[in-house]
């Protein structure tokens, strides 16, 4: 591991030369390392070794860690975490009730760069999100791992956009995160009021 934080792998033929690059860096210790390990799931764990520590961090991915909105599916007692997708689509990363990323659910993709919220109902989760000042949403279908069409969602009191999102079970809740207005609808995304 370098100063800079770039993890290299050492030619086994030549112990003193660099055989490759390893892809990302590591965020952390980068001087006075005593340790190096990278789990299944590309995780680093990198142990100092004046400070008794141990740092846990990962490579670079195209997926910040910016969090953008969460839900709660309480059937598979999994979260729903939307965060922004780097270059591309925001992201939904599935985790558990430990918070450890469920395998194969590591990065769903939302069909859009807008994503603004999630709700979880009836086996669904729904993505809030802005298109041409519209407020729109789709289902992303657990069981059965599709995204469905976009849906127009009815704004009240005059809002164009939902920036957070819940569910109660039975309707979702909008709140525009501009003007503290509200508005509830269900999932053809019809006003409920």
């Amino acid at each position: 591991l370098s100063a800079t934080g770039t993890i290299h792998k050492i030619d086994p033929q030549n112990p003193g030369d660099i055989d490759e690059n390893i892809t990302g860096t590591a965020t952390g210790y980068t001087s006075g390392l005593g340790g190096l390990v990278i789990d299944a799931s590309g995780v680093y764990h990198l142990a100092s070794n004046t400070g008794g520590t141990i740092a846990k961090t990962q490579g670079s991915s195209s997926i910040t860690t910016s969090p953008r909105g969460l839900a709660y599916d309480s059937v598979n007692e999994h979260f729903y975490l939307l965060v922004n997708g780097s270059g591309g689509n925001d992201r939904i990363i599935v985790l558990d009730t430990d918070g450890a990323v469920v395998s194969g659910k590591d990065s769903i993709d939302t069909g859009t760069t807008d994503a603004e919220g999630l709700a979880y109902l009836s086996g669904s989760i729904y993505i809030q999100y802005s298109s041409n000042n519209d407020a729109k949403m789709k289902a992303y279908n657990i069981s059965g791992a599709s995204l469905g069409s976009e849906i127009s969602v009815t704004t009240q009191g005059g809002g164009t956009e939902y920036k957070a999102s819940t569910s109660n079970g039975s309707t979702i809740f909008g709140f525009d995160g501009a003007g503290s207005r509200g508005g509830t609808f269900d999932t053809s995304g019809d006003s409920d009021e």
